[in-house]
């Protein structure tokens, strides 16, 4: 079961597509693309007045798969699809700025206080008296309620994404009216926001059949700009169309249409204006898509990482060989290969928890990904790997060093020409990582999810910049719960430490904390951070106030064509 809204990502064409020989040499009869560095904060979304607009107009969007759960707190419900087709549609209590800074969506709340009440955390949220549901129900604190209801305290009959903070209140009440929201903590929480990001009504999750199936390929209820127009599942198209009944900005587009296809077929889709959005963050997309008519391309830095994940049975049970592997990499390589044929500059990564544009990210990494082979070496000898000279593998008890890496049939040409490039750097300090090919279908569900892996890679991407949104990929497993700590390595000292973060009283302090968490976690060889993947979007040239947004939300009654 997954615990954290946080979306695990299969790299299958999703990071970069490129020559499978840049993992040995470069091809030099195509010139690469000239080089952007993404600047620090990076969004880009062509930001127009509402005067700069023309009012009407459609906006065709696609997604990879055809989403059954749309209550974003049931643990199917978390898929980044979903909230793609519910964003216009949905109210979140909370919005970013490119920098990942949170504050509150004053068009659904006026303002959120937290206050110390005699050692207990306050939270007070004042609604907008003028927002109401799609069936004309106000906003109040039912809705608070029921959410805290089905996801904190400890009902398993309600399928929940997400506990963290919902588990630490003591009570969700009326203040000076059913608008205003308090909410009392059993314990101080510094990430408080997690809770209520996504609102939904109590009377449509109030009971555990309401919460696991009421929300099964429908959305019963709506309060954003948009309003749901139609359902296609046959032609695979979920039609929005704007909301009479909206309190806020007027939204400028006629409609917003959602299509499910896949990367190949929306490049397809967006050279003959059958889209106006596509991804072009591979060599192969970038490369077909950048001769297109009136076409912008807009770079990003979204909360999105590759990893490499260790598992903790048999050879990496050892943690000096998961550290001796994570010493052995060389996370500069793998970022070049990634970014190879395309206009930016991919970033090694040295956090677990921040992205290096937003606030609180510190290079942690220290001695990991810089491709030590002597001190990789050094560490196997300590673990008793008998080298036997340059190029062979060591052995111990007689016994060669293998291990066993786990990845998805399908996948870019990059990504291969990463495996390959991790193989070869393993092999140059005497480990032979074999690579597992399985099926797209199995890889999570059958290996992933079990822990069946020596050693595999995939992306974390999430759309909160809250390091308590990853809290469940850390913890330490307990008993059959592994949580999303997938290779089920135990941290020394490590969710303690990301526990007290939470508990912090003050944003400066929950970030060193979680910055010491972070040294431990590099520590104890439980995940290699590779790169932050920039978002390349290939967008119409007049489209305004959407593209790659980066940490940033998006402010869907501004977005529309230019005049």
């Amino acid at each position: 079961m997954r615990t954290s809204t946080r979306t695990a990502a299969f790299v299958v064409a999703s990071v970069t597509a490129s020559l499978l020989l840049t993992a040995c040499g470069s091809d030099k009869s195509e010139s690469e693309p000239k080089k952007k560095a993404v600047a620090e904060h990076a969004s880009e979304v062509n930001p127009q007045p509402a005067s700069a607009l023309k009012q009407g107009g459609e906006l065709k969007i696609p997604v990879r798969e055809w989403i059954t759960q749309f209550n974003p707190s049931h643990v199917e419900g978390s898929q980044g699809d979903r909230n793609t087709i519910a964003d216009p549609m949905m109210p979140s209590v909370w919005q970013q700025d490119a920098k990942g800074v949170i504050t509150p969506d004053k068009d659904y709340v006026e303002s959120v206080s937290s206050v110390d009440k005699g050692g207990k955390q306050v939270i007070t949220y004042k609604l907008n008296p003028k927002a109401k549901w799609s069936d004309g129900t106000p906003f109040s604190y039912r809705d608070f309620e029921a959410m805290w209801k089905a996801q904190g305290q400890g009902n398993d009959k309600f399928l929940i994404s997400e506990s963290t903070g919902y588990e630490d209140i003591e009570s969700v009440k009326a203040g000076a009216n059913d608008q205003e929201v308090v909410v009392t903590m059993k314990k101080f929480s510094s990430q408080y926001q997690l809770m209520f990001w996504d609102l939904v009504p109590a009377k449509y999750i109030d009971t555990p059949e309401k919460f696991n199936k009421g929300w099964v390929e429908k959305i019963p209820v709506t309060a954003g700009p948009y309003k749901l127009g139609k359902m296609d599942k046959t032609a695979q198209t979920i039609t929005m169309v704007p909301d009479a009944n909206w309190w806020g900005e007027k939204p400028k587009l006629d409609k917003i249409v959602i299509r499910v296809l896949q990367p190949d077929a929306q490049i397809d889709a967006f050279l003959n204006k059958e889209l106006d959005i596509t991804t072009a963050s591979t060599a192969d997309y970038y490369k077909r898509l950048k001769g297109a008519k009136d076409t912008d391309f807009r770079i990003g830095s979204p909360w999105d990482e590759t990893h490499m994940t260790f598992g903790s049975e048999g050879v990496v049970s050892d943690v000096k060989v998961r550290q001796a592997v994570q010493m052995a990499v060389d996370n500069k390589v793998m970022a070049d290969i990634a970014g190879k044929g395309l206009p930016v500059e991919f970033k090694t990564l040295g956090s677990h928890f921040y992205m290096p544009n937003q606030v609180g990210y510190q290079d942690n990494s220290g001695k990991y990904g810089k491709g030590d082979v002597a001190a990789a070496g050094k560490l196997l000898d300590e673990a008793g790997w008998k080298s036997g000279g340059e190029g062979q593998i060591r052995t111990k008890d007689g016994k060669k060093l293998e291990l066993n890496y786990v990845t998805g049939a399908g996948a870019s040409a990059t990504v291969k020409a990463r495996d390959a490039a991790t193989q070869s750097m393993l092999k140059k300090v005497g480990i032979d990582m074999k690579i597992n090919e399985v099926s797209q279908n199995d890889y999570f569900n059958k290996y992933v999810n079990k822990g069946a892996f020596d050693i595999t890679g995939f992306r974390f991407t999430s759309r909160k910049a809250l390091t308590s949104d990853g809290f469940g990929i850390y913890r330490d497993p307990k008993g059959g719960q592994i949580f999303q700590n997938y290779g089920k390595v135990v941290t020394p000292g490590g969710e303690a430490k990301f526990r007290e973060a939470l508990a912090a009283k003050t944003p400066e302090e929950a970030r060193k904390l979680q910055n010491e968490a972070d040294k431990l976690f590099w520590d104890a060889g439980h995940s290699l951070e590779i790169f932050q993947t920039p978002a390349i979007i290939a967008t119409p040239k007049k489209l305004a106030n959407y593209g790659s947004p980066g940490l940033a939300s998006v402010e869907w009654a501004k977005v529309g064509y230019m005049k």
